[in-house]
């Protein structure tokens, strides 16, 4: 059976064939580049995006199967920590499960992509909750529309101190977002105390970013998609 994993983000989707317990190639982009692809016999969708996507791709691949994964009270060894398990954002749900599946160590998970969250995870495959926070795009628009005379022309430098005023801004910019997880890490290590070593794992679109910052924070990229074949591979 052909079976896709499909990944419906905030700003992009990702997807990748899955065939006899393997991941294929992965490939990204809008709505549109996807249903250009084949329909498969059954994929496995996780969506964070807009609903009016996931409406689009039931209509227009009407004979596929198509498994929504959801946030569960357990699964793989992970045991969701949300009051409500079922209000944890799928896609924070699935990076846990590929973690877990990586290392049974304790892991602080961090996924940075239009949103950055993180999420801590103890030795026992506990999930402790998490953080929420804009990520690098929204950190950086949201300064230049807030305000009148910040106008950053071109990309910048954000390796250090800004010499004009786009490298200012994605230096900030960039230092909030690796501050964020040092907090996160710090207060992850008291909570947890000193029974393991922390590990920290980073994932998404600015994943590089803030795993050129700390050479410990190991990045491991598509971490939905991991998790997606996670679940997949659970019901095979």
């Amino acid at each position: 059976m052909t079976e896709l994993l499909i990944d419906i983000g905030n700003s992009r989707s990702k997807w990748a064939s899955w065939h006899a317990g393997r991941l294929g190639a992965i490939s990204s982009g809008d709505l549109d580049a996807l249903l250009q692809c084949p329909p498969p016999a059954r994929a496995w969708v996780s969506c964070v995006g807009h609903p009016e996507q996931l409406a689009r791709l039931v209509a227009a691949w009407p004979a596929c199967q198509l498994q929504l994964a959801r946030s569960e009270l357990a699964a793989a060894g992970v045991i969701n920590g949300y009051r409500d398990p079922s209000r944890l954002g799928v896609d924070r749900w699935l990076a846990l499960l590929a973690a877990r599946c990586l290392s049974r160590a304790p892991q602080l998970v961090v996924d940075a992509g239009t949103a950055i969250t993180l999420d801590l995870l103890d030795e026992f495959g506990q999930h402790k909750g998490g953080w929420i926070a804009p990520g690098f795009g929204l950190l950086r628009h949201s300064l230049t529309q807030g305000t009148a005379a910040v106008r950053p022309a071109g990309e910048g430098d954000d390796g250090g101190f800004g010499r004009d005023t786009a490298a200012a801004v994605n230096g900030g910019c960039a230092a909030m977002l690796v501050g964020v997880v040092d907090e996160a890490l710090q207060r992850a290590s008291r909570l947890l105390g000193s029974r393991l070593p922390l590990r920290v794992v980073v994932s998404g679109g600015d994943g590089p970013l803030l795993a050129a910052a700390r050479s410990d924070w190991r990045r491991v990229d598509n971490l939905v998609l991991r998790g997606l074949a996670v679940v997949a591979a659970g019901h095979s």
